[in-house]
């Protein structure tokens, strides 16, 4: 798009994801192509294994299914300089984010500490910090109110900061929030920070890592939650969606400037818009199908297309009823009103992963990036024949079922949706990346350097090399060494290799034959010798202003171990503090014990949402279930640094025999 002579396209110049079966966007994108469903469906004993009773686990209403993400509990604390107690009490959200973000800079091939213009992080996670309640609530030192690093960890509103303090960005750092589209709002306000000129690179994205990593999910009828544990959106038996984790980054330029640089363009964003439904709907909760429109229209107007022109919407498709059947509705308003020749494709990727709720609409976008890259239509899971309730005969949408080749004698446009409760829509419009002259392959001998924080690591980085050029031997050699020169971060452990051709290349770093820091190149920049000595080079002014295109060369390879804090440590409360004070013998056990009754029905009261309880009263006959057993054991091991498991809750448990099993057992401590 362009106003007044300005060109505003925003470039995608990086991107990077963890999804459900997926660590990368090419496995992301390979698993879409091949129809694969990331939905993982548990067993009772992981679920068991993961906290909850069988009695939870056996009602008949109980979904044992997710969009699961692989190792959520591994990360490389010494990389990004955290403590292992700063790494154990880190919200996973945060830290598969810091590795995504890192990745996605050396995807686009730019080093924050080398860039010298101001890089801008707009981004957002899942509301709920579920792993401060399950693993961090009962742990020593990790109480909000009672450790200021476990806030600055785990609450949202430090995401974009944090990262920015430790990544180095000199940009605006802004934590989004707008429930499930948070992530693609991100996308559009990096877009405005970009046209504003307030920055020179935008990072962009939302992630959402729920725990426990392995759940399911109680089914309510009339929920957004489908009783089968499969979303099959706009399909006949579509009945709600299935929840997943996972997180993606894109990484933004405008796109002159990106140009201008030589980026690795995968795709332009032509348009976009924000808005909210207001009041015009049925309920806060809601969708509206005038907002939804509005926000449609709003960005294709702003690409400076017509709505015709779009072959292909990524949709934000949550296989609801009445969520695909206003979404479909408000697809319907914007494009009746011309006549569109040929059929519009419509996709949706929950059926595949899951509704990664803050993450939703980053995963989205980079399915649709991926389809524009690949020039392919990408198919849909689960979907057999249209629901009756979505009248498609009267639209100009189909739902593909198969890869189908992108055809197209104009450029390819399409366009992407998310939705949030609350009535926050975005809509973004893409199209297809410019076509680039081709540059005649090098022949120049060249450096090819590789860097790491160990030594193990910087192996894995040689066999990464020599595999992705095993796949890739058309690269020009130039490319790669200027990419890995001069988009690279240099660490400590490096080595160097001198080629001509991708061939050659291969075969050294396959059999590791490096430079040394004492070998000397005559008649060539010795710059490479004092880099391998350990001496900090400025790489782009050896190139003496002269740009060579940056590659998507593999990442760094994260050492990655377990940080995960469990919540079987003491906590320090009250009661054991009175305990000490009062001393352990039995008439100050009485005056104890009643404090601890009290303290337990206060926590029976509200979950049970009833006043003025009977201690005597037994669970059971207060009408609790498994689920509120669950709360309250949770609430009751944080209060009394008590193992209790929702599964010890019986039919004759009261509050009086609950506390006094809680005052023995302090008692003996």
């Amino acid at each position: 798009m362009s106003t007044d002579g300005i060109n505003t396209d925003i470039a995608i110049v990086g991107m990077a994801c963890r999804f459900p079966g997926a660590d990368s966007a090419d496995k992301f994108w390979d698993n879409i192509v091949n129809k694969v469903n990331s939905i993982t469906q548990f067993s009772d004993e992981e679920l068991i294994a993961s906290g909850f009773s069988e009695e939870l686990i056996k009602n008949i209403n109980y979904v044992k299914a997710k969009g699961y993400l692989k190792d959520a509990d591994q990360f490389d604390a010494d990389f990004f300089r955290f403590s292992k107690h700063e790494a154990e009490i880190l919200d996973p959200q945060y830290r598969l984010f810091f590795e995504t973000t890192w990745q996605a800079l050396e995807n686009a091939a730019y080093v924050p500490d080398d860039f010298p213009g101001k890089i801008s992080l707009f981004a957002g996670s899942s509301n709920i910090n579920s792993y401060y309640a399950h693993n961090l609530a009962n742990s020593k030192d990790t109480l909000l109110t009672e450790n200021f690093t476990a806030a600055l960890h785990n609450a949202k509103d430090f995401l974009s900061t944090l990262i920015a303090y430790k990544l180095n960005l000199r940009g605006a750092a802004v934590t989004i929030q707008s429930a499930c589209s948070t992530s693609l709002v991100s996308v559009c306000m990096a877009c405005q920070n970009l046209l504003a000129f307030e920055s020179d690179i935008a990072i962009a994205g939302g992630t959402c890592v729920s725990m426990p990593l392995k759940s399911g999910y109680l089914f309510q009828d009339g929920m957004m939650l489908s009783p089968t544990g499969q979303c099959s959106t706009f399909d006949q038996k579509a009945n709600g969606t299935v929840l997943g984790n996972g997180l993606g980054v894109v990484v933004l330029k405008r796109l002159p400037d990106a140009l201008r640089d030589s980026d690795n363009i995968q795709a332009v964003i032509k348009g976009f818009a924000v808005n909210n439904d207001g009041e015009n709907k049925v309920g806060f909760t809601a969708p509206g199908i005038s907002g939804q429109q509005a926000v449609i229209e709003d960005a294709i107007a702003k690409a400076g297309i017509r709505p015709g022109m779009i072959s292909y919407i990524e949709t934000h498709g949550t296989g609801t009823i009445l969520g695909d059947l206003i979404e479909l509705e408000g697809l319907s308003q914007v494009f009746k009103k011309e006549t569109v020749l040929n059929p519009i494709n419509l996709g949706s990727v929950k059926p595949n992963i899951g509704h990664l709720d803050a993450a939703a609409g980053i995963a989205s976008l980079i399915k649709a990036v991926q389809a524009l890259k690949h020039q392919i239509l990408p198919p849909n899971i689960n979907f057999n024949a249209p629901s009756s309730q979505l009248n498609f005969e009267s639209t100009p949408f189909r739902v593909n079922t198969s890869a189908t080749p992108w055809t197209s004698k104009s450029p390819r446009y399409c366009g992407v949706s998310s939705f949030g409760i609350g009535g926050t829509n975005s809509h973004i419009v893409l199209t297809q990346a410019p076509k680039l002259k081709k540059t005649k392959p090098s022949t120049l001998p060249v450096f090819l350097i590789l860097s790491a924080r160990s030594s193990e690591a910087l192996e894995h980085a040689r066999k990464n090399l020599a595999n992705f050029l095993q796949k890739n031997q058309s690269v020009d050699m130039t490319e790669a060494a200027y990419t890995l020169q001069v988009g690279r971060k240099h660490f400590k452990f490096r080595k160097a290799y001198l080629v001509n051709t991708a061939k050659e290349a291969i075969s050294k770093l396959e059999q590791d034959v490096c430079m040394h820091p004492e070998d000397s190149i005559e008649n060539f920049d010795s710059e490479v010798i004092k880099w391998l000595q350990g001496t900090n080079v400025n790489w782009q002014a050896t190139y003496k202003g002269k740009k060579h295109r940056r590659l998507p060369l593999p990442n760094y390879p994260f050492e990655r171990n377990k940080y995960w804090a469990t919540d079987d440590k003491p906590h320090p409360n009250t009661f054991k503090n009175e305990k000490t004070a009062e001393g352990s013998n039995k008439k100050k056990a009485a005056y104890y014990t009643g404090h601890i009754e009290k303290k337990i029905t206060e926590i029976f009261e509200r979950f049970l949402v009833q006043k003025n309880i009977d201690i005597d009263l037994t669970f059971d006959q207060l009408g609790g279930d498994s689920l509120i057993a669950l709360l309250i054991s949770h609430e009751i091991n944080r209060n009394f640094q008590f193992k209790l498991l929702a599964s010890n809750f019986d039919k004759d448990l009261s509050i009086r025999s609950l506390g006094l099993r809680v005052a023995n057992y302090l008692e003996n401590q």
